[in-house]
């Protein structure tokens, strides 16, 4: 359920214990019937919409609709066997043991839905302790427990996983004595101790965790008790504070250390760690691919849990404003000792403009002085007297009169117009300047009845007389 389910089904409870009273709320939608469901703690119901059968009634208690019933009753303090939910007036009657599945329904019904919980799930668990008895055994991460089998210490049960209000009174489901250790060892805030009922004498919810002991095990046959063995830590800030860090596993990264501060935002890795320098250096190594650690809270005292070191990812906007609080160190890398993710794009992008450019801008100074070398030979070679034996070999029709170009005389060319391999005979064609990729090298001197001759882009062009 919902914390705010939970909490209106608080307010529901407390209206309907006094006399003659019945909760105000709205009706509940009549299509609410699921064929199966699932609860919070793994219990599953089948269901019977429109039906009830008037046996096997255990309590009344109001929900907000059909699942909130199955919720309350996989929850419920006492085997639960089914729900039968009036979702005109909200009445949910919980069934016990002497309910009947098989017994004949009691007509059609027409505000009322009834579900059944899945027999196999209430059967008692096998009774054995696992453990030897006043053993120290390990949890699945680590956290040392000294175990009682067949005992008990009543009081400071906690919500467990599913849900913050210590006042609640969630109960979560296991299969064995060990799942129920491990989750305690895993709770956040803090669990001491953790009762495991195998015969679920008090309902499906058998694993009961505990904010601490209060007292000595007393003998329950059906319950096996867990207490968590205190752990030592030294406070890192205690003669240092508001220091710095240094990686001892990853000397390149830094840490600036803030004392008795948390900081919210998103924990990419949550584990236990004996000290402070373990939590750090766990971020300082962190290579997943898709994030990188950032930031650590290292929580001395375990006042949130076992698991006390909390490993961040993100920026300072992301992790929130600051809050004080006892034991408890914030731990942010150095922006200097930073390394950006070796598949980041923008840090790839960037290497290959450092690269890139310079290797274009050699590019452009090289292009730039074959140009000018190549320009000055031409202009050299234009200047360069005809070789004797050179005859005329075209005479086109230009825009602006005549020009006349010439070649040294090769008889295996003759009458062919041709200038380092490109065909002139086409002259200009329509009137229009024919430019050629490769330039004519020699041009007679003009005569005295000609104009002057210039070169323009390599096109021989006749300027008019002015």
């Amino acid at each position: 359920m919902a914390a705010g389910s939970w909490e209106s089904w608080k307010r529901w409870a407390a209206v309907a214990s006094s006399p003659g009273r019945a909760p105000k709320r709205k009706r509940a939608s009549n299509d609410g019937c699921p064929a199966k469901y699932t609860t919070r703690n793994g219990l599953n119901f089948t269901t019977r919409c429109h039906t009830n059968i008037n046996n096997g009634d255990l309590n009344k208690v109001w929900a907000q609709d059909l699942k909130d019933c199955m919720d309350q009753c996989a929850n419920y303090v006492g085997p639960c066997h089914a729900v039968a939910f009036n979702f005109e007036d909200n009445a949910c009657w919980m069934k016990n043991a002497d309910f009947d599945p098989d017994d004949p329904p009691s007509g059609a019904q027409s505000v009322t839905h009834l579900a059944i919980a899945n027999a196999d799930q209430m059967q008692p668990l096998p009774s054995a302790c696992g453990w030897r008895n006043r053993s120290d055994q390990q949890s699945s991460n680590n956290e040392t427990f000294q175990i009682y089998c067949g005992a008990d210490v009543a009081g400071n049960d906690l919500c467990g996983p599913l849900g913050n209000d210590n006042n609640c009174q969630w109960k979560s489901h296991t299969e064995t004595f060990q799942e129920c250790v491990d989750l305690c060892s895993e709770h956040h805030p803090y669990c001491a101790a953790a009762s495991w009922d195998h015969e679920l004498h008090n309902g499906y919810g058998n694993c009961y965790l505990k904010s601490a002991v209060g007292g000595n095990p007393n003998p329950v046959a059906w319950t096996h008790f867990a207490v968590a063995r205190p752990v030592n830590q030294t406070d890192p800030c205690a003669d240092s504070p508001n220091s710095t860090y240094v990686s001892t596993s990853n000397g390149d990264v830094s840490f600036d250390l803030t004392c008795d501060t948390i900081r919210r935002g998103d924990n990419i890795l949550v584990r236990h760690e004996d000290n402070f320098g373990a939590c750090l250096d766990q971020c300082a190594d962190y290579t997943e691919t898709n994030s990188s650690c950032t930031a650590a809270v290292y929580d001395t005292y375990m006042l949130n849990g076992f698991e006390n070191c909390y490993l961040k990812s993100g920026n300072r906007s992301e992790w929130g404003a600051p809050m004080g609080l006892s034991g408890s160190t914030f731990a942010a890398i150095n922006q200097t000792t930073v390394q950006e993710p070796s598949g980041d794009s923008g840090s790839s992008a960037w290497i290959a403009g450092a690269v890139v450019g310079p290797v274009v801008f050699i590019a452009i100074i090289a292009f730039l002085i074959f140009f000018i070398v190549r320009r000055r030979k031409r202009q050299a070679a234009a200047q360069a007297p005809v070789e004797a034996g050179s005859t005329e070999i075209q005479q086109t029709p230009g825009e602006y009169g005549q020009a006349t170009v010439y070649k040294k005389y090769d008889p295996s060319t003759a009458d062919v117009a041709e200038v380092e391999g490109f065909p002139l005979a086409q002259g200009l064609a329509n009137g229009a300047p024919q430019v050629y990729d490769k330039k004519v090298r020699s041009t007679a001197p003009v005569e005295a009845d000609t104009h002057e001759v210039h070169e323009m882009s390599g096109d021989a062009r006749a300027e008019l007389p002015g």
